[in-house]
């Protein structure tokens, strides 16, 4: 079974066009889950994690919660937590981006959101609609990164299970990456910023090469 978990602000469906011939797959719609909900999700040893961005946060969150008894965590464009010196800046950053949401409409806060460093190769993306929108800012409040657990622990410990995928040009995402790298943890770097998901052919051939591994 492969278990995917989309990012903040993109549409559960982002997985269904990815095939995975006799693999069985499911897609969780982390709008409409509780963090008690994730926190009870249940995964067998022959399981795959695939998340993207706060997505994989997630999946590194429901891979600890099983003891890390799984067959592979793929995580893209994904921080496994912050250092304590990095949280003060983190909230504030956070409450910003709260009050963007709740005062803003859904195209300015995307000419916003779009406009960060992160995103400069795919600055048009707007895949949700109002009504996703709306159940965000709700997304966004219970995964706040400044108040979840540093993984980096948990990954050194399982470091043969775990797959970081990265973008070149989100220089942020690729300095983890390069801190992970040094930890033993296999990286894998493509011409992309951080939303290295829509570059879906070379996405594909990853998770199908760990599949076969």
């Amino acid at each position: 079974m492969i278990h995917f978990f989309h990012g903040q602000f993109d549409h559960p469906t982002m997985w269904n066009n990815y095939k995975f011939d006799e693999h069985s797959t499911r897609i969780y719609n982390l709008y409409d889950l509780t963090v008690e909900d994730i926190n009870q999700l249940k995964i067998g040893p022959n399981d795959i994690l695939v998340g993207y961005s706060l997505g994989g946060r997630v999946a590194l969150r429901v891979a600890v919660n099983n003891n890390f008894d799984v067959k592979k965590v793929i995580l893209l464009s994904s921080h496994p937590g912050l250092e304590s010196s990095e949280i003060e800046d983190r909230m504030l950053w956070e409450e910003e981006i709260i009050l963007r949401l709740r005062t803003s409409s859904l195209d300015d806060f995307f000419t916003y959101w779009n406009s960060l460093p992160l995103f400069n190769q795919s600055q048009d993306y707007r895949p949700i609609d109002k009504a996703l929108f709306k159940k965000s800012i709700t997304l966004f409040e219970n995964h706040r990164l400044s108040q979840q657990p540093n993984y980096f622990e948990e990954m050194n410990n399982n470091r043969e299970k775990i797959l970081y995928v990265f973008g070149y040009q989100d220089k942020k995402y690729a300095e983890i990456a390069w801190n992970l790298a040094l930890r033993g943890i296999k990286t894998i770097g493509i011409q992309s910023d951080h939303r290295v998901h829509l570059k879906k052919k070379y996405i594909q051939e990853i998770i199908n090469s760990e599949i076969n591994l």
